[in-house]
């Protein structure tokens, strides 16, 4: 009798949640410098992603270490998480079940495995959180990529990834909260051509089965099956979806990823999408995980700390991201100190790059890219992690500027509309401390607290006319 009446709860908890889950599209302001450069959800609200990346959340977990990962991650803010559907062919789940039985037959789905993924989503949704779906780990099983070169077994080819696709888009055609993303640490361009054609049949094949009716065709844009639904492809480092995709139908938003080391290509790579036409969002989908082994900036132990998960963060959202992901080796397979791994000091530290923009109204922001604003003098560089870069509203309404590591540095303050007021704004807790007013007439000098050095970063948060009294705390 609890059980069932635990069962029934929770359904209706799944229902209440999923109405408020609305399906994410591209940000539409026409006329706007920033159209179509974000995510909003289906009501219009902007939506900033926060992502997390449990890759192997559906094949390492039980449910009760589900519930325990989806509550600290619901606590630290994040609102998207991404995972893969179909990690490894060859390895069972936490109940010994595969993906596909026979195991490397994509077209015979094991409904026991994908049974328990439809209960890990039921959980995620009644959390609020959005599900970037990536319904098989393409470097493993379809396409050279890092770590697997060649892949571990070619178990799809240019028919089956059809038919799974639009399997798997019919299976959770109703739930508005998933984003759809192929690949998987893919090089790119992707050759030979039957591998391009794997990739974009499954496209195809997604978005018949979420939407129905006749397939649509990868290179037909103008056809309006590819509007109901949000689709995107994952490159290795360091790439972009825009290498080879970029005119394809199916690409709504490009991914980037920077890599784990090269940490100096995510400005670059950003900027490049930015200016593509037609015009698409972009962000950095997979970047320096916390606590794996670094070289670079004289990070201690050579491994990326809490530092570091905050200048990729900056770095790639000034830079003209919609957003930003996390990640921790830990997490995204899970392993025996997962739970402690949750605890690293940058998992908790992203929430506070939305905190500030969810604070602002941030889809007015563009990308400093000709340094009008923070002018090439103050920037630093990002070869040796001392980088200095700025967004600013495109109506001069407001400006931020992150400093990597601390320096002295000059703001062009008649990029601002009218009287400015200053503040820092601390990434490690997100609190506010007023520095001042100034007047909007040319270059003012900001020197941050402590010593400039690896680890002392702090944003210049700068504000004006009513904004400037709404943000002081």
């Amino acid at each position: 009798m609890f059980v069932s009446s635990l069962l029934v709860l929770l359904q209706i908890c799944l229902v209440l949640v999923s109405s408020q889950l609305q399906q994410l599209v591209i940000f539409n302001d026409p006329g706007s410098p920033t159209d179509q450069k974000y995510l909003a959800a289906d009501g219009g609200k902007p939506f900033f992603w926060t992502g997390d990346t449990p890759w192997e959340l559906f094949c390492q977990l039980d449910v009760n270490d589900v519930i325990y990962y989806l509550n600290d991650r619901a606590q630290k803010n994040y609102n998207i998480l991404q995972v893969v559907g179909a990690w490894d062919l060859q390895s069972p789940n936490k109940f010994g079940d595969y993906a596909f039985n026979p195991q490397l037959d994509p077209t015979k789905p094991n409904e026991k495995y994908w049974a328990y993924v439809d209960q890990v989503l039921d959980l995620a949704t009644t959390k609020g959180f959005y599900i970037a779906m990536w319904p098989v780990w393409g470097s493993m099983w379809i396409s050279f990529g890092a770590g697997h070169n060649p892949p571990k077994y070619q178990a799809f080819n240019p028919p089956n990834s059809y038919t799974f696709g639009q399997w798997i888009g019919n299976r959770f055609k109703n739930r508005k909260n998933i984003v759809w993303v192929l690949g998987g640490d893919v090089y790119l361009p992707v050759d030979p051509s039957n591998q391009v054609d794997s990739y974009r049949n499954m496209a195809e094949g997604i978005a018949q089965g979420v939407v129905g009716g006749k397939r649509p065709l990868w290179n037909d844009t103008t056809d309006p099956t590819w509007k109901k639904l949000l689709m995107s492809f994952h490159a290795t480092s360091p790439q972009s979806s825009s290498i080879q995709f970029e005119s394809d139908a199916w690409i709504d938003f490009n991914l980037i990823q920077s890599g784990w080391r090269q940490w100096q290509d995510i400005v670059p790579l950003i900027h490049k999408d930015y200016n593509l036409s037609p015009k698409r969002p972009t962000f950095m989908g997979e970047g320096a995980y916390e606590w794996d082994i670094y070289t670079y900036c004289n990070m201690p132990n050579n491994t990326n700390d809490q530092w570091g998960v905050r200048f990729n963060a900056y770095w790639s959202v000034f830079a003209g991201g919609f957003g930003t992901t996390y990640g921790a080796y830990g997490i995204f397979q899970f392993s025996s100190n997962w739970k402690q791994d949750l605890e690293y000091p940058g998992a908790g530290q992203v929430q506070y790059v939305r905190k500030l923009y969810e604070a602002h109204d941030w889809t007015k922001l563009v990308p400093d890219m000709d340094n009008s604003f923070v002018p090439i003098s103050s920037s630093g560089n990002s070869t040796d992690c001392a980088l200095v870069i700025g967004t600013i509203a495109f109506d001069g309404s407001f400006g931020f500027v992150y400093n990597t590591k601390g320096i002295k540095f000059e703001v062009n303050l008649s990029k601002l509309s009218s009287k400015v007021t200053a503040q820092w704004y601390n990434p490690r807790n997100g609190d506010y401390t007023s520095i001042g007013q100034f007047n909007n007439n040319g270059p003012q000098q900001f020197t941050p607290s402590g010593t400039p050095g690896n680890e002392n970063d702090w944003l210049l948060v700068l504000t004006t006319g009513n904004n400037a009294l709404k943000y002081i705390p």
